[in-house]
């Protein structure tokens, strides 16, 4: 073997090892294990609504797509249903779901074409292409446009009639009564879960981390029990404002009982389990700096967590002895706005 040839395989076998340890460094395997007293179970299924048309998909198929439930192991709790953002999937938020169902809730949540991250399904393939969702995101650049986009509101009312669909199916699939449920999602899912709640009967309160409504608070002002968590950094960027002036309207106009906290060290994408599952040294390079702010998210994660729980007990179970804002009080990263 020659010296050269030696050389040579010394530097590939030296950038290999240069990739995979950058790799393991980038993707960490970190989860955040619940603080509740109960083990938490899972199970998946794909719900099919044949009478439903995927309008969004390039070829208009029935309906379906990929549903989740965790569970209290001691036996099905109060139902929550949550929401996951544009472009996110269910997975993304798992310390906020096992938190919950760790403490005696049903947690559901889907993966909802086109919206949710590819590929979609547990078997590793995707729903139907739909070429005006991925036109939308090339277009995405103007944050004020996009939510008034016709593609936008047609998947806004497509992820709305799933929602209604995993409430019809959810007492014979599971057992579990949907006569008051919790809606609950981060960005695009917590504004849809906040419009859809006076749309729905069911839903007895809502639980919006840092998602515009999309519609006037002026015409449909919430009636449920409302608990808004606003990421600070990300209100601070200001070529987000005509976004998230309707979060302002949402909290001035609401009739039920609101609950406002913010978290001003904290970007918009820091309120999903993103920064376990990417570095957040490197996602600081990928986002602008308005989506992850300073300091180690878990604290962050642990703090929306526990005032979601508080507002569950309260709003949902009824527990009139539990109060949300002593639970701010108890965690820096949380600051009361409104109540």
């Amino acid at each position: 073997m020659s010296r050269r040839f030696t050389i040579a395989l010394g530097i590939v076998f030296g950038l290999l090892g240069l990739f995979v340890a950058v790799g393991l460094w980038a993707v960490p395997d970190r989860q955040l294990l619940p603080t509740g007293p109960m083990t938490v179970v899972s199970e998946t299924w794909v719900l099919e609504t044949p009478d439903r048309q995927d309008w969004l998909a390039d070829t208009p198929v029935p309906r379906r797509f990929p549903v989740q439930a965790w569970t209290p192991s001691a036996g099905r709790g109060p139902v929550v249903v949550f929401l996951h953002g544009t472009q996110g999937r269910r997975h993304a938020y798992l310390t906020w779901i096992h938190e919950l169902a760790s403490h005696g809730y049903t947690v559901v949540a889907a993966d909802h074409p086109p919206v949710a991250l590819l590929p979609n399904f547990p078997d590793g393939t995707s729903a139907p292409p739909s070429s005006a969702w991925s036109d939308l995101l090339r277009r995405a650049t103007d944050p004020p446009s996009f939510v008034i986009d016709p593609v936008f509101l047609k998947a806004h009312a497509l992820v709305a009639d799933d929602v209604r669909a995993i409430l019809d199916d959810l007492p014979s699939r599971l057992g579990v009564s949907t006569d008051r449920v919790l809606l609950a999602g981060h960005s695009f899912g917590g504004g849809l879960a906040t419009t859809l709640c006076d749309e729905e009967p069911r839903c007895a309160a809502i639980i919006n981390l840092d998602g515009p409504p999309f519609a006037d608070p002026a015409l449909a002002p919430v009636q449920a029990p409302l608990l808004v968590v606003l990421a600070g950094r990300t209100r601070t960027a200001r070529a987000l404002d005509v976004v998230w002036e309707p979060i302002d309207g949402m909290i001035r106009e609401a009739a039920g009982p609101t609950l406002v906290v913010t978290m001003p060290r904290t970007g918009h994408l820091e309120l999903s389990d993103l920064g376990l599952l990417i570095r957040p040294a490197l996602l600081r390079l990928v986002f602008p700096g308005s989506q992850f702010g300073p300091g180690p998210l878990e604290p962050k994660l642990r703090a929306v967590a526990a005032v979601s729980v508080a507002f569950a007990d309260r709003h949902l179970r009824g527990d009139a002895a539990v109060a949300p804002e002593a639970v701010v009080a108890q965690h820096v990263d949380l600051e009361l706005v409104h109540r």
